[in-house]
């Protein structure tokens, strides 16, 4: 089951890398996003949801719950603690990505339809809310704790 941290935002690397070392499966989703800078683009690897931790364990055991509250920068965990809902967790799952950053997808705009063409979105493209040509960016959407969090990824649009 995977739990979310609350975090103190900037310190979410070094939270992560404090419970793996305890033994604590932790993750902090990154992207892959490109960006307009300088009059050009440019890729660079931003944290999805800032300010927030996400562990995977079966249970949250007295070790579990007394070794992420003791870590420092860590505010509180989401609920009481309470698992991310059954029915988001294969979502979330896929967002983790095994800790690996998420990369820059391709599509091909052809007239109003956006087809996947290539990385980490081929075969997701039921996850996503909107299409930002423009922007190169594709919204998607996680509920945590009852909230909507919108997250965007990186894609590489052609166009036909």
């Amino acid at each position: 089951m995977i739990y979310v941290i609350q975090t103190e935002t900037g310190k979410e690397n070094n939270i992560c890398a404090n419970l793996i070392r305890s033994g604590i499966s932790a993750y902090v989703p990154r992207r892959e996003l490109i960006v307009r800078k300088n009059a050009g683009w440019t890729k660079v690897i931003n944290l999805l949801f800032p300010g927030y931790v996400f562990v995977d364990v079966t249970e949250v055991d007295s070790f579990t719950y007394y070794t992420v509250k003791s870590t420092s920068g860590v505010i509180r965990f989401l609920g009481e603690p309470t698992p991310i809902a059954a029915d988001e967790e294969p979502f979330m799952r896929i967002i983790i990505n095994n800790g690996a950053v998420i990369p820059e997808s391709t599509a091909v705009v052809s007239g109003d339809k956006i087809t996947v063409t290539g990385g980490w979105l081929k075969g997701k493209e039921q996850y996503v809310r909107y299409w930002n040509v423009r922007q190169k960016k594709a919204g998607m959407q996680i509920i945590l704790d009852n909230k909507p969090h919108k997250f965007n990824v990186g894609v590489e649009y052609s166009v036909e």
